[in-house]
C-alpha cells in the first residue's frame, strides 16, 4: 500500500462530450457513469484535476502503519521472554 504524503494533485480523463466533439465545457460532458470528487477542476480538453489528499486523511492512511508495528514486536519480545523464562507463570 504506498503513500502518498506529497500535497501533488493527480490528473484522470473526463469522459468525452455528448456532442462528440474533442473539447466541451464540462457540463456538456456525459457524466452518467460516475461523478467527481468535491473540489476537482474539469478543463475543456477533458482533463480532470482531483484534489490533493488533507491532511486528516494521510493520518489516517498513516496511523495503522504506526502503531502496529511496535505492537507486534512488543508481543513478540513478551512471548520470548516468557518461553526463556520456562513458560512460568508468577507465583502468588
Amino acid at each position: 500500500m504506498a503513500l502518498m504524503t506529497n500535497k501533488t494533485a493527480q490528473i484522470a480523463t473526463a469522459p468525452g462530450c455528448k456532442n462528440g466533439t474533442s473539447n466541451c465545457e464540462p457540463w456538456e460532458r456525459d457524466w452518467t457513469n460516475g461523478g467527481l470528487k468535491p473540489g476537482s477542476v474539469v478543463t475543456e480538453q477533458g482533463a480532470v484535476i482531483q484534489p490533493a489528499l488533507s491532511n486528516w486523511e494521510v493520518i489516517t492512511v498513516a496511523t495503522p502503519w504506526a502503531i502496529a508495528p511496535p505492537l507486534g514486536v512488543l508481543a513478540l519480545g513478551m512471548s520470548l521472554f516468557w518461553a526463556f523464562a520456562g513458560f512460568r507463570r508468577q507465583s502468588p
